[in-house]
């Protein structure tokens, strides 16, 4: 099966949708923002997630059909490298590495760590000894989030960076994908890509243009992870 035109129609389509998202963020212009209003976060993360998730399988799909292809890794070669530390040229910010393994669920019947526990506000803790303590005051109640509260914006900003420099190289990111999956194979550490289930960012009921995009990706590499057989 040629997987390239349906890897390059959804590579062009998530291209689109998440421009639009740079230029709502302000991306585009070549500035990252130090925050973002909790609202139009949200809205960021709503094609976001999706669009990472759509990303990964169709790396995975390509990376597969490398492999299918009899594509030999290159030997790791030692590099000697300086003391210091070097900086990308033109004042540029290093963008951060496309994240290429889909973020496991927590199941509490099966892990072995607790998973972290955050409260909701903040305790009342009050002293005997305290003079200046007024036990007769109302506890304190923590502030509602509001739409217009700013965030920081440092981590999505990388993410949306990643995302948009591993759509516009995909055939390097599935080698990436293979040097990971051969060098993790050595340690017997490898985890498949794609974790069970439906990827982050699935919405069942989602009739948005970023969700049929996620539904033809995962469909597209579940295809090429279990090709069918010819005949």
């Amino acid at each position: 099966m040629e997987w390239s035109q349906y890897i390059d129609r959804s590579q062009q389509t998530l291209l689109r949708l998440i421009a639009v998202v740079f230029s709502m963020v302000g991306l585009a212009d070549g500035v990252r923002p130090a925050t973002l209003p909790r609202a139009l976060r949200a809205t960021v993360f709503h094609t976001l997630r999706p669009a990472e998730s759509g990303l990964r399988r169709l790396i995975y799909t390509l990376a597969l059909e490398m492999e299918r292809e009899g594509y030999v890794l290159p030997e790791w070669v030692k590099r000697a490298f300086p003391n210091v530390v070097i900086s990308p040229g033109n004042g540029a910010e290093r963008v951060p590495a496309f994240r290429l393994i889909d973020p496991r669920k927590y199941f509490a019947e099966v892990s072995t760590s607790k998973r972290p526990r955050y409260t909701k506000g903040c305790p009342n803790i009050r002293f005997f000894d305290d003079d200046d303590q007024d036990y007769g005051a109302a506890p304190r109640v923590p502030s509602m989030p509001l739409p217009d509260d700013q965030m920081d914006a440092t981590q999505i900003c990388n993410r949306l960076l990643a995302l948009r420099a591993g759509l516009e190289d995909i055939p390097k990111q599935a080698k990436r994908m293979l040097r990971l999956k051969a060098r993790d194979q050595r340690r017997f550490i490898f985890k498949a890509p794609m974790r069970p289930g439906l990827p982050p960012g699935w919405r069942e009921n989602g009739q948005g243009e970023i969700d049929e995009v996620l539904r033809e990706c995962h469909r597209l590499a579940k295809w090429a992870l279990h090709p069918p057989k010819p005949g």
